[in-house]
């Protein structure tokens, strides 16, 4: 099974839109018991940028396509009031 790159966050926030397509494991710097690193939306705002399985384009924050394994752990995705559309397993 070949090497899956690691991406590891320091405490901080960051204004990103994410869209993953390959192998990936995503780890925060962990604070006592609690995820520090924050993903937060760009500061202009989130826009289109996956279509989702009925054809629509969605902005969303986090997205994971056709990636073979990925793994998210001491993050957290605060979306800053902006309303949740759809989720996908």
């Amino acid at each position: 099974m070949p090497l899956t790159p690691q991406l590891t966050f320091a405490q901080e926030t960051y204004p990103e839109q994410v869209v993953i397509k390959k192998r990936l494991t995503l780890t925060g710097v962990q604070s006592g018991s609690s995820a520090a690193a924050v993903v937060v939306p760009p500061s202009s705002g989130l826009v289109a940028n996956v279509y989702d399985i009925y054809g629509d384009h969605n902005a969303v924050q986090i997205a994971v396509l056709d990636a073979a394994s990925v793994t998210i752990s001491n993050l957290t995705v605060d979306g800053s009031g902006k309303r949740i559309v759809r989720v996908w397993n």
